[in-house]
């Protein structure tokens, strides 16, 4: 039995409708899930897909020197005669205290006593210790650990 060319252009014609509507209703419902998930950023945890992790950057670059002009930033050295730094005035209580408390990588860690509070501060060689001047060593001795500042000695003897 042969099909009349009419008929034949007829199922052509609803084969390429249905075609279309198929395509348009996949591509309306993709466009949806797209707008309704904002950018598949946040899918929801029943959708059923497995997204990785998002990757974080990581910053290892060294801090960049910034110009004082660029970050509206005043200069210690502005304004003064000669161009001395200007020191900011801090009321210090004395030091009654200090003790030392742990070394490790070359950091001491050091507890100050002062009449108002207590501090705990990491210090390398060439911090300031307060009320002791400059550190000059931290070495290991038979006994234990020793700082030695300009003007105080300070030990951590092993137990």
């Amino acid at each position: 039995m042969v099909k009349s060319p009419t008929r034949i252009k007829l199922q052509d014609f609803a084969a390429n409708v249905l075609a279309f509507v198929l395509a348009a209703g996949c591509s309306f419902f993709a466009g949806y899930m797209i707008l309704r998930l904002q950018g598949m950023e946040n899918p929801p945890a029943d959708m059923g897909t497995n997204f990785p992790p998002a990757r974080k950057k990581m910053i290892t670059d060294e801090p960049v020197e910034v110009d004082p002009q660029v970050t509206n930033s005043i200069d210690r050295t502005w304004g003064t005669p000669g161009g001395a730094a200007v020191q900011p005035y801090t009321r210090q209580s004395p030091v009654l205290e200090r003790h030392l408390l742990a070394v490790a990588d070359g950091i001491a860690v050091v507890r100050v006593v002062r009449a108002d509070r207590t501090e705990v501060l990491p210090l390398g060689v060439g911090a300031e210790l307060p009320g002791a001047g400059t550190i000059r060593r931290i070495e290991r001795g038979s006994g234990g650990w020793r700082v030695v500042a300009d003007d105080a000695v300070l030990e951590l003897r092993r137990r």
